[in-house]
């Protein structure tokens, strides 16, 4: 029996011997894969970003024909407000066939940019405008293909819920002569791409591009006020105008963000 056991022994400590690097080599490489497997399965993140906000309002106001005694006159403004904002997120997703990654990112700012400007419409009346975009919320379909083990390029699609307003004063001099506030909680539509490198096991960075449009808004006032229209013996000759007037707002604006997000996988 001994005479048996011994040449067993004696091969089976060299193959011992060489399989056992390559053991190790195996759980290595199982080991570095471990990081990329969160792609591969059901995860969910929270995840920080810093935004800079790019918003642009085009204003219209008309006189209402028909509806009294206003002048023609045309007011038109184009207003841009740049802000620098903090978003919160929360995203859960998974990788399918391996390579395809199909998510949801809620995230959310409050941002209070504001911008001031205004528009004249005749010698010693004037516009002052107000856009003031306050918070929005974007539900974004996330729709990626996973191009290296750490890296995934993405768009983002879906509803934005923002609330925004405008303010025109109409003055003349120092004194407010007229004026109309626009308040809107509106859904419009955010449409982006991006892309993520996934840095530590449940870390990733990723910096993406949003764009989000919403329809035009418009509201409608009776505005009244008085301008000389000569002067008579007795001095300056008022002219009395009145009439209703529609004031259309056509809202976008873009945000660049970078986001630190933490995974668990689920």
């Amino acid at each position: 029996m001994k005479k048996i056991i011994y040449p067993i022994s004696f091969l089976l400590i060299p193959w011992a011997v060489y399989s056992t690097p390559t053991l190790a080599h195996s759980s290595q490489k199982s080991a570095e894969a471990t990081p990329f497997s969160l792609f591969s399965q059901w995860r969910l993140g929270f995840g920080l970003a810093a935004e800079y906000l790019n918003a642009d309002a085009k204003v219209k106001i008309r006189p209402l024909a028909g509806t009294g005694t206003l002048n023609s006159f045309d007011s038109d403004q184009s207003q841009t407000v740049k802000h620098f904002q903090v978003a919160p997120s929360i995203e859960i997703g998974k990788t399918f066939s391996k390579d395809y990654y199909v998510g949801l990112l809620l995230s959310w700012r409050h941002s209070g940019a504001k911008s001031r400007s205004r528009s004249p419409i005749r010698e010693i009346f004037f516009f002052e405008h107000e856009l003031t975009l306050r918070h929005y919320t974007d539900v974004l379909l996330k729709v990626g293909y996973q191009f290296t083990p750490r890296t995934l390029v993405y768009g983002l699609l879906g509803p934005t819920i923002t609330k925004w307003s405008h303010q025109s004063r109409q003055i003349s001099g120092n004194s407010t002569v007229n004026k109309f506030l626009l308040n809107k909680n509106d859904i419009g539509v955010g449409l982006g791409f991006g892309m993520e490198y996934l840095f530590k096991k449940n870390y990733a960075l990723s910096i993406d591009f949003v764009h989000h449009i919403h329809r035009p808004a418009s509201k409608n006032q009776y505005i009244s006020y008085s301008v000389p229209v000569g002067v008579g013996p007795g001095g300056l000759i008022p002219g009395n105008f009145a009439g209703s007037v529609n004031k259309k707002i056509d809202l976008s604006y873009s945000a660049l963000a970078v986001r630190l997000t933490t995974f668990f996988s689920l």
